[in-house]
């Protein structure tokens, strides 16, 4: 049997694709170069790829176990709506932070430094001197 994908959903996801991987390049280089001039790449790369790993990779192991429809267990949860969500969430939950833990343990012991935290906006706090955001200015 032949299957023929139409230009539309090619078209659709090389977007969906380019989005994905050009929006947070984007984010970073603003990070890097707007807010936080000597901030390294490695934490930034190390986050992506241990999320990928982790919330992409490892974790559709139990979730075709879970969610696959072939065992009872799976049948079990996808007919409640508690199981489903509980599963879920502990799922993404578990996986997600073993797998910050783990990089953060293992591959950014250096990196102690707030300027190589993505999440943080060093300017925020300029007033307060003890922050010690007047190093990044």
């Amino acid at each position: 049997m032949s299957t023929i994908i139409s230009l539309q959903t090619i078209l659709w996801s090389a977007l969906a694709a380019a989005a994905g991987i050009g929006l947070p390049v984007l984010v970073f280089l603003v990070w890097k170069f707007k807010f936080c001039r000597g901030a390294k790449l490695f934490p930034a790369v190390v986050g992506a790829v241990t999320f990928v790993v982790f919330a992409q990779v490892l974790e559709g192991v139990p979730k075709a176990i879970f969610f696959g429809g072939g065992t009872g267990v799976s049948q079990y949860v996808l007919t409640h709506a508690w199981a489903y969500t509980l599963i879920g969430c502990l799922l993404a939950g578990v996986f997600e932070e073993v797998g910050r833990y783990l990089a953060f343990r293992f591959l950014l012991k250096r990196y102690t430094n707030r300027r190589d935290a993505v999440w943080h906006r060093p300017r925020r706090d300029r007033g307060n001197p003890g922050s010690g955001a007047h190093r990044h200015q």
